[in-house]
């Protein structure tokens, strides 16, 4: 056996169990915004729910996403925060239909903090 074959299979097993996890879904426990109140800071936010799947800025905004990948629907919670405080906290799903048809990790398919500001 050569040198090169003897290295190419521990990188190659390497390559395939990077991919695997790379395939992983994001399950984050969206239900943790019920702890949350308004005016808390996003210290307090990290504590409760953990590092978001996605930040956005607009103006004087910043919002985290956190997310659940599911089968037919993937579920997100949104923080809004302004100056550093919560000023909103909201759950939303969006189904697969809405993302026409697309399939993949719920973090891809979060709403603008613009869309999220004006959810019910």
């Amino acid at each position: 056996m050569h040198f090169s074959s003897v290295l190419a299979i521990p990188l190659i097993a390497l390559i395939l169990v990077g991919c695997i996890r790379a395939q992983q879904p994001t399950r984050q426990a969206v239900e943790k915004i019920a702890m949350l109140n308004s005016g808390m800071s996003k210290e307090n936010v990290s504590r409760i729910m953990g590092l978001p799947a996605r930040t956005e800025f607009a103006g004087q905004k910043e919002a985290w996403h956190f997310c659940r990948t599911g089968e037919g629907s993937d579920e997100f919670a949104v923080v809004i925060f302004s100056e550093g405080k919560v000023v909103a906290a909201k759950n939303y799903n969006v189904s697969i239909a809405q993302n026409g048809g697309a399939l993949g990790d719920c973090s891809k398919f979060v709403r603008s903090v613009l869309q999220a500001d004006k959810l019910e």
